[in-house]
């Protein structure tokens, strides 16, 4: 896809201009028809498969606990999910525990569109956004599974990734974005075809790989704010988006 057609489809151009690049608007969000989750294309937490997991839950190697929502506000047509310092004790997912009540530090949350938007093979999804604070952010493409996924970005609170992970046995295919300060207006785009997936940042390809590339996948939108434990130099934020943007190609 060349950068012209990407420039249509960042801008919104109408259906009929969109179609004469082989693609059409599969889902869009502005934020600005809601103000809580309940009434929304969005749920709190993770989605698995099953429905007996608990969907709202951090891991007990993070910082903050995800409190169901609470911390999502729509304001001014943006989403924003706060990272708050403020102490709780809430769920955590431990590796040979299973799920245990933890004390945090901080709450935050995170928030996915599973039952309501599949995204596969052959669509470009595009994204305003910023970060703020030292802490980690992200929006990702999620299999109800967790992996593979696809990060449209990933924020550490020091350094910014793009990458791709297509089954447990592989480790992480990223890339990092340099040049750029997370905290302004950015627009993130995912290409995602068949053999290959291409990342741009303000319509300038930053990563291009043929490797580790799902398919046969229905991934779907994954907001998080999240801290590590032990990094002390965190601090509360935001995660700020403006809107989102998903085409499939015809």
């Amino acid at each position: 896809m060349t950068t012209p057609q990407l420039e249509k489809l960042i801008k919104n151009k109408p259906d009929e201009e969109i179609r004469t690049e082989g693609y059409e608007l599969q889902y869009a969000e502005d934020f600005n028809n809601w103000t809580d989750l309940a009434h929304s294309d969005w749920e709190p937490g993770f989605t698995y498969p099953s429905k007996d997991f608990t969907s709202v839950h951090s891991y007990t190697n993070e910082n903050q606990a995800y409190v169901g929502g609470k911390n999502v506000e729509v304001k001014d047509s943006k989403l924003i999910i706060h990272t708050r310092r403020e102490k709780t004790e809430a769920s955590a997912w431990d590796p040979k525990k299973g799920m245990v009540m933890q004390e945090f530090d901080y709450t935050s949350d995170a928030i996915n569109n599973a039952s309501k938007l599949e995204v596969e093979v052959g669509s470009v999804i595009t994204v305003k956004a910023r970060c703020h604070g030292l802490l980690n952010h992200g929006i990702y493409l999620r299999s109800k599974n967790h992996i593979p996924f696809i990060s449209v970005f990933n924020y550490t609170g020091r350094k910014l990734f793009c990458g791709v992970k297509a089954n447990i046995h592989s480790d992480e295919n990223k890339k990092e974005i340099t040049g750029l300060q997370p905290l302004t207006d950015i627009i993130y785009t995912v290409v995602w075809n068949e053999n290959e997936i291409v990342w741009l940042v303000n319509n300038l390809e930053v990563y291009r790989t043929l490797n580790l590339i799902p398919k046969g996948e229905k991934l779907y939108l994954h907001l998080y704010s999240f801290m590590f434990k032990g990094h002390e130099w965190n601090t509360p934020g935001e995660l700020d988006v403006d809107w989102i943007r998903v085409y499939k190609k015809l």
